[in-house]
């Protein structure tokens, strides 16, 4: 079993990727480089991530798909991502099966002191129909701050994939 520093940055062909200080049944979640963040005109329609501009484009990116070719659709680990709303409805329940994603609320706060900050959306709505509206999603901004933005706002995604733990090798210079 390999054990990685949590500041450990890593490094395939172009791409970087910052080692997120999750770890889950042997599985290392790895967050693109600030450096690839990707822009987007809107997070979508509304703030459910499943119908989502940001679902699409995060799995779409010229960035998921060169990390695609490095790693193959048969090592990356599908990821599962509660849509938990930040006054704690689950009206939009849970995305799963996509290789590539962005990160919740929760997964943020947890790990914020292991990711280099800077302005990018979550997956996670400020309310859902079933609330007080489904128009606004939460986002990190340049400073770390939570806060949420419209949904027909100009974004920044930060994508992220999963790899099994056996598949990263450190390296000691």
């Amino acid at each position: 079993m390999a054990y990685f520093l949590v500041s450990e940055v890593y490094h395939f062909g172009i791409l970087f990727f910052e080692r997120v200080h999750i770890k889950e049944d042997d599985k290392f979640y790895i967050m693109l480089d600030e450096a690839f963040t990707v822009n987007i005109n809107r997070f979508g329609d509304t703030n459910n991530y499943l119908t989502s501009d940001a679902r699409k484009i995060t799995n779409n990116c010229n960035a998921s798909k060169q990390a695609l070719e490095i790693f193959s659709d048969d090592i990356l680990i599908p990821t599962r991502l509660d849509l938990l709303s930040h006054d704690g409805l689950d009206d939009y329940g849970v995305c799963e099966g996509d290789l590539f994603g962005i990160i919740t609320h929760d997964m943020y706060r947890m790990n914020r002191k292991n990711i280099d900050i800077s302005y990018m959306v979550t997956c996670t709505p400020n309310s859902t129909p079933s609330g007080y509206g489904s128009s606004g999603v939460l986002i990190v901004d340049s400073d770390g701050c939570m806060d949420y933005f419209g949904c027909e706002c100009s974004l920044a995604v930060r994508p992220f994939c999963i790899l099994p733990s056996d598949v990263l090798v450190s390296v000691v210079y």
